[in-house]
């Protein structure tokens, strides 16, 4: 038996990007070969010209309003110098589906979850499509899915996704209410059901983990199927309680990106001012200067924020989260507090006072100013 060795080099032949995933409509930028020694005689083809083309230059084009996966092969037959050698790009055009306003970032960490958070429960991928639990029930006894994409860690859920408020339920638990102020609860010990109350009781009492970025979310009560899952169900895809010997699909948590975010420590004092109505903060008071008395400066509770106000927070865990309706509003003042959406330099606020190590202090040039989406104190009125 005779072999004879192959010393010729490799071509090298790549496309860059390999993979492209976009939605229809989207700008398309088209990867490029690269062939850095320039080896000729190089053919090309898709494997489903319905969604891309390629030119005999290797110039890829998507077909118009098309949908679905084309994978394109660069193919060199080889010469006396280079190896045959092959490169295929994988393009994905997926269908355009309007989604719920709000940025949701994929959880991966159980333990950053508190109570008022907003979250989705939706499936990983499953024949290259992800799903998110819907307002819709299946019959009372169960959650419809709808078809929802995926870009990175974020999920674009489409209308009718169902968001639920964490709510604390006690034992390091948490409750899940709907947007119609009833809890999802585990309902059967026969059956798969996940259904509604107006109510908090042990079967809606969950229990969440998160391990590789994939949620567990079981509840307490005596039913052994209390274990939220996603279910294809031939087509019809829904969300439900099943057994732990008897899995369906596994699913991930989203949880609304706050418009603003401060690491702080419980029991400090800050200031907040942002342009748009807080509609929920998470972690914090929020005062309002009211006055003031002698050498104390009095503060009351604000509990509806407006857009573009200051206002004084006192923080219970090291981080706060606040959460905007429409970012309108310009940066106001009330009663000697004045905000800023701007990083304002010590130059610019000679006999201006912040809030410092829990004291209303005079700024000082030695210090960095006030930073972006905070607020100071006029001296003169204070």
């Amino acid at each position: 038996v005779y072999y004879k060795q192959d010393n010729r080099a490799e071509a090298g032949l790549a496309w860059n990007p390999a993979t492209v995933s976009l939605t229809v409509g989207d700008a398309f930028t088209a990867p490029k070969l690269n062939n850095p020694n320039s080896v000729s005689g190089i053919t090309y083809e898709t494997s489903n010209e319905d969604v891309a083309t390629v030119s005999d230059e290797g110039v890829i084009a998507l077909v118009d309003d098309a949908v679905g996966t084309a994978t394109i092969t660069a193919t060199f037959a080889g010469n006396g110098t280079y190896k045959p050698a092959t490169a295929t790009c994988k393009i994905t055009v997926n269908e355009y589906i309007e989604t719920i306003d709000g940025e949701w970032q994929l959880v991966t960490d159980a333990s950053k979850l508190q109570a008022g958070m907003e979250i989705i429960i939706a499936s990983v991928e499953v024949d290259g499509k992800y799903y998110a639990m819907s307002k819709a029930s299946d019959n009372g006894n169960n959650r419809t899915a709808v078809e929802s994409t995926i870009s990175g860690d974020k999920l674009n859920p489409a209308l009718g996704t169902s968001v639920l408020t964490l709510v604390d339920a006690g034992n390091g638990t948490f409750a899940l209410q709907a947007g119609n102020g009833k809890y999802l609860y585990a309902a059967s010990i026969s059956a798969n059901q996940l259904r509604e109350k107006n109510k908090i009781d042990v079967d809606g009492q969950w229990t969440i983990t998160i391990e590789d970025s994939k949620a567990t979310i079981k509840a307490e009560g005596s039913s052994n199927r209390n274990w939220i899952q996603f279910n294809p169900n031939n087509g019809s895809p829904l969300f439900s309680c099943y057994a732990s010997d008897k899995p369906q699909k596994d699913i991930a948590l989203y949880a609304k990106v706050p418009d603003h975010s401060r690491t702080t420590s419980a029991g400090r004092y800050g200031t907040i001012c942002l342009p748009g109505n807080i509609v929920k903060c998470l972690g914090a008071t929020l005062y309002e200067v009211a006055g003031r008395e002698g050498d104390k400066v009095i503060f009351d509770e604000v509990l509806i924020p407006e857009a573009g106000m200051p206002y004084i927070f006192l923080a219970h865990n090291a981080e706060v989260l606040f959460y905007c309706g429409d970012q309108t509003a310009d940066a106001g003042n009330h009663n000697s507090l004045y905000g800023t959406f701007e990083v304002l330099q010590n130059s610019q606020l000679e006999g201006m006072y912040m809030v410092q190590n829990n004291k209303i202090v005079e700024c000082d040039p030695a210090n960095s100013g006030v930073a972006a989406y905070r607020a100071y104190f006029d001296g003169d009125e204070l």
